[in-house]
């Protein structure tokens, strides 16, 4: 047998000197090995506590693996779960969000009318679209009728009235106080 330092079982090709004696360092236990005739190492250098076999689990793998595969099953039955509840009912709109959503309806069609001097044929040409809680009636070239409907509120406006007087500001639309939210 021959004394190695530890770098030499990393690289096994950096050969240690074969006539250095055996010897052991107590300040530096963990400096040397000594190692077989083949290159294994046989023991652990004398005064130090032998080594844990490489294959051995460590005490804290078993529970951290049971606890990672039961989070994983719970994780995995809540969304199988929630994934046949199917998505959530989305709450129901306040009058003053239902007039919020007219008057941006109203400004697309608005918008429409402005740039080609007629109302819209359809609410999808001025880009409101189908299913989307409004309804569009066309009266004429120059006046229309929008509803906004959501489950359990309406509002209705007609292009006839002016929008100040239906809506107020813009900046009294915007504002999420219930001043002057139902018509």
């Amino acid at each position: 047998m021959k004394y190695r330092p530890q770098h030499e079982l990393i690289d096994p090709d950096v050969v240690g000197d074969e006539h250095r004696p055996l010897e052991h360092d107590p300040e530096h236990p963990e400096d040397a090995y000594l190692i077989g005739e083949h290159g294994n190492t046989v023991a652990a250098p004398p005064g130090t506590a032998p080594e844990a076999p490489a294959d051995a689990p460590r005490p804290w793998v078993v529970p951290t693996a049971l606890t990672l595969a039961a989070a994983a099953l719970a994780l995995t039955v809540w969304n199988t779960m929630r994934f046949m509840q199917g998505p959530p009912v989305p709450p129901v709109p306040t009058p003053v969000e239902t007039k919020q959503a007219l008057y941006l309806g109203v400004m697309k069609l608005d918008a429409y009318r402005r740039m080609h001097g007629v109302t819209p044929e359809t609410m999808m040409d001025a880009g409101l679209a189908a299913g989307s809680g409004y309804t569009y009636t066309r009266v004429d070239g120059r006046h229309y009728v929008l509803t906004f409907e959501d489950r359990t509120a309406r509002q209705i406006y007609d292009s006839a009235t002016p929008l100040r007087e239906a809506f107020g500001s813009p900046k009294e639309m915007f504002t999420l106080s219930p001043k002057g939210d139902t018509e």
